[in-house]
Formats: structure tokens, C-alpha cells, sequence
């Protein structure tokens, strides 16, 4: 506390600096967890969906037809409401992901996404490799805000789905979490702060998990408590940041205001 304190009596400029010193440290703390481009296996050059028809795609075909004409040769093979269609549309959209064309992978993806919604319900589990895919292209195509989006969508499917005692919630926080803290590096202003917001609170959540979950020895408890205080310093140097910028525009203007008489 008597950091913090100390802190409040430094020039915006100093507290800017150390704002970016401490961002630096919690992406550095953070690396292990997250990285923007994950790794997809890989590819075989064919890609075998088995369904009622024993469809077979060929990978060497693909790139010779649109996206769109694969959606509509898939719906009438399989038929336009098949519970494996989806499932068909996700596969031949890994396959333009791995020929690295994520734009064509995102046509089929966000098909497959939508039809998995229309097909198991709006939450459910059936969505999320799908999803995480289309971040995966969505991030190759450097589309920031739409990775957003679907994180932040992915977190409220996560909470969902998964009880607070299944392991695949804290998985999933994990990675939502992680998103927010590499995401401080491409953002400024609000937005930042935005992040680190929603950083802290699901350091926060992941740890109160924990401590139902898992021994009171178990390594991840240094962690998350860590991750807490450096966010947690953060959104203070931030606000005092913001105090002293303000403070300083009010006299500003105030003195502009007395050579005005």
C-alpha cells in the first residue's frame, strides 16, 4: 500500500512509464499460458468425414472450388438440417486453415458455428472447437475486434456449460484470461483499461475455483494471487495516471482562464 501511495505524488509521465513497465512484467509472467498463433497439426491430404454417405473430401479439390459452392455441394449431400453437418463444414474449414486461407476458412467455420447453435441449442458445448478455430483465423487475419467478440462469447459459453468444479471451466478461463493480457499490448486508452478489468476479475473467479477445487499446496495459487496484484497495481497506477492528467488539465485551463481578464 505505501507503493501505491508513494506513486501518487509522480508525474503522469513517470506513472505512464510504469504502467508499461508492469504491463511488460504480467505479459512475461503470462507467456506460458498463451500465444497468438497456435499450431494446427499437421495436415493429411485427405480429410475423411464418416457419415450416412461416407463422404470423402479431397484435399487437393479444395482449393479448386469457392467456399460457398462446398457449403451448398455438403448441404445437398448431406442434407441442409444433418446433426453431422456442421461437424463436415469444421473439417473442410481446418483444411483451408492449414493452406493457410483463413478467409475462405472462416466462411465455412461461422456456417458451421451457426448451424451448431440452430442444431444443439444457443449454449452448448458442440460450438466451442468451432469457435476457438475461428478465433485461431480471426487472429492470423489480425481481426482484433472480432477476437474480442468471440472471446468474450466463448467465456459466457464456457460458464455455461461447464460446472465451477469441472476442470474444463478453468481451462477455459485460462484462456480467455490469457487473451485479456496479451490484448494490453494492441490496445491504449479505455480500451486498455477494459482489459486489465476483465483480467483482474477472471483472476479473481479462477482463483476463488481453486480454493474449492484444488490442495492449498497446488502451485497455481502463487499464481493467480501474482496475476491479481500485478493487475490489480496496474488498474491503480492507471487511475492515478488518469487523476494527475486531469489535475493538470484543470490548471491548465485555469490559468488560461486568469491571463483571459
Amino acid at each position: 500500500m505505501m507503493f501505491i501511495e508513494q506513486k501518487t505524488q509522480q508525474s503522469p509521465q513517470t506513472l505512464t512509464k510504469m504502467s508499461r513497465f508492469f504491463t511488460l512484467a504480467l505479459s512475461l509472467f503470462l507467456a506460458p499460458v498463451f500465444c497468438f498463433g497456435q499450431q494446427l497439426p499437421a495436415s493429411s491430404l485427405t480429410a475423411t468425414y464418416m457419415s450416412s454417405n461416407d463422404i470423402v473430401l479431397d484435399w487437393f479439390k479444395l482449393p479448386e472450388q469457392s467456399p460457398k459452392k462446398l457449403i451448398a455441394n455438403l448441404k445437398q449431400e448431406l442434407g441442409s438440417y444433418n446433426a453431422s453437418l456442421p461437424e463436415a463444414l469444421r473439417v473442410v474449414g481446418r483444411q483451408f486453415q492449414e493452406a493457410d486461407n483463413h478467409e475462405s476458412a472462416l466462411t465455412l467455420l461461422k456456417d458451421s458455428w451457426q448451424l451448431s447453435r440452430i442444431n444443439n441449442g444457443f449454449y452448448s458445448a458442440s460450438q466451442i472447437p468451432t469457435l476457438e478455430l475461428i478465433i485461431y483465423s480471426e487472429m492470423e487475419l489480425e481481426n482484433w475486434q472480432a477476437v474480442d467478440d468471440h472471446y468474450s462469447y466463448l467465456e459466457l459459453l464456457y460458464r455455461r456449460v461447464f460446472d465451477e468444479k469441472d476442470p474444463g471451466l478453468e481451462l477455459g478461463l485460462q484462456k480467455v484470461s490469457a487473451w485479456h493480457v496479451n490484448a494490453l499490448s494492441l490496445s491504449s486508452g479505455r480500451e486498455r483499461v477494459r482489459h486489465l478489468r476483465e483480467a483482474y476479475h477472471l483472476f479473481k473467479d479462477r482463483l476463488a475455483m481453486a480454493e474449492q477445487n484444488l490442495d492449498h499446496n497446488d502451485p497455481k495459487f502463487g499464481y493467480l494471487r501474482q496475476s491479481i496484484r500485478i493487475t490489480e497495481q496496474q488498474l491503480r497506477l492507471n487511475s492515478q495516471a488518469n487523476k494527475a492528467i486531469i489535475v493538470q488539465q484543470q490548471r491548465a485551463s485555469g490559468s488560461l482562464l486568469a491571463d483571459s481578464f
